[in-house]
């Protein structure tokens, strides 16, 4: 979340973090786990972005394997910007990591 006005309107990074763990728990059947280290938040930097600190991160996990699936609140949380956004699931899809938004078919 890159506003404190979209925090308050209820979709903070807090909120999203619930909904994503919910779904994750739904999925454990699956063999989903949510571990705490996997969890990357970059509080206070805007989704036009393409570096920043805990996406390199997560993306430096997908490289080595530490990651099987990246679940997002919503698609626009993860990139705003369409052609970043497709080059970074196009990256995952090389790595064999799939990718869900929570609240979006994708």
């Amino acid at each position: 979340v890159s506003t404190e006005e979209q925090a308050k309107d209820g979709y903070g990074i807090d909120t999203q973090l619930r909904h994503i763990q919910g779904h994750v728990e739904a999925n454990k059947g699956l063999g989903w786990v949510l571990e705490k280290e996997n969890i990357y938040k970059d509080e206070g930097y805007s989704g036009t972005l393409r570096e920043r600190p805990a996406f390199n991160r997560m993306m430096n996990d997908v490289k080595f394997k530490r990651v099987d699936i990246v679940v997002v609140w919503k698609i626009d949380r993860f990139f705003r910007n369409m052609r970043l956004l497709l080059e970074a699931i196009d990256k995952l899809g090389d790595c064999k990591v799939g990718f869900k938004s929570v609240t979006e078919p994708f």
